[in-house]
């Protein structure tokens, strides 16, 4: 058992070194991936998953009940009595989608992270946007500026303060997850994380290793088109949401990730969301635009 665990080990840190190098040439990365067909992703996925359940350690997937943390999960379901579901409950999931993930503890062991209050969040550090002034951000917003902000308890109204989609996420979300890993370490950590999602700077961990946490990331050579026809293939049911818009609708009230698609699904399906993420995002957008006219008046008056 001790070989065969070691060779198995050496499986999931081979097929990491090749997520790693793939992901310093993301160009290269995406030439590689398109040239792999699905089943040969699968059985790499596959090996991976074995690989990691079979160091010995405790393995944590992240689970949010989207499709790419359904389809890692069930990766792992031949050792589900041996892997445990992580989910972060960040109080603004939609209702349908918090039964959703919670009827998975019937087939998989699984953990209810409760996350920060993320209002309180926002009102420290701002609501997030993915278009963002430096200096608005905490990082960069004068500290008189911003201690008075806080103090007050006007930064979120004001605007004054405003946080990138990323940090907020890593915060109300990923922080938690690896903080439940840490506690557990040594232990294996299963993202479900793909390539053509990333913006190839690979600030998701794809595979990192340390004596304490190894994070794997099996899915990171799939495309969303190979999630999807393998969630088919498995007979794996979507969320009720996928025939409208494919998320699984972690935070309804984040003004970040403004679509056409998720607006009109906020507008059917949560109204008093819908207006609450337009008139945060109105706010956070009109900060951005204010800079940006500022700037172009300078250079134009500097002609």
């Amino acid at each position: 058992r001790a070989t065969a665990g070691a060779t198995e080990f050496a499986t999931v840190e081979s097929h990491a070194m090749r997520q790693s190098e793939m992901a310093c040439d993301c160009k290269n990365a995406r030439f590689a991936v398109a040239a792999m067909s699905l089943a040969q992703r699968v059985a790499a996925a596959e090996r991976m998953a074995a690989g990691a359940v079979a160091t010995g350690r405790p393995v944590f997937i992240a689970f949010s009940g989207g499709k790419d943390s359904l389809a890692l999960a069930h990766l792992f379901r031949p050792w589900r009595d041996r892997v445990r579901l992580l989910w972060v409950n960040t109080g603004h999931m939609a209702p349908h989608m918090v039964e959703f993930v919670r009827s998975y503890a019937r087939e998989f062991p699984l953990t209810e992270i409760q996350g920060p209050p993320i209002l309180e969040h926002w009102r420290r550090y701002g609501p997030p946007s993915e278009v963002v002034e430096v200096k608005r951000t905490l990082a960069g917003a004068p500290p008189a500026d911003s201690v008075a902000a806080f103090r007050a308890g006007t930064a979120l109204e004001s605007g004054l303060v405003v946080q990138t989609l990323r940090t907020c996420c890593d915060a109300n979300k990923f922080g938690p997850l690896m903080q439940f890993a840490l506690a557990g370490a040594p232990c294996v950590f299963a993202f479900g994380e793909r390539l053509d999602e990333s913006s190839g700077a690979a600030v998701l961990p794809q595979h990192t290793r340390s004596d304490d946490v190894i994070t794997v990331a099996p899915l990171w050579d799939w495309t969303q088109d190979d999630v999807l026809a393998y969630l088919r293939k498995e007979g794996i049911a979507l969320p009720a949401q996928y025939s409208e818009w494919a998320n699984s609708i972690e935070c309804l009230i984040c003004p970040a990730q403004l679509t056409r698609e998720r607006l009109a699904y906020l507008n059917r399906h949560h109204p008093d969301a819908a207006s609450f993420v337009r008139a945060t995002a109105l706010r956070t957008l009109n900060a951005a635009a204010d800079a940006i006219d500022r700037y172009a008046k300078l250079l134009d008056d500097t002609r």
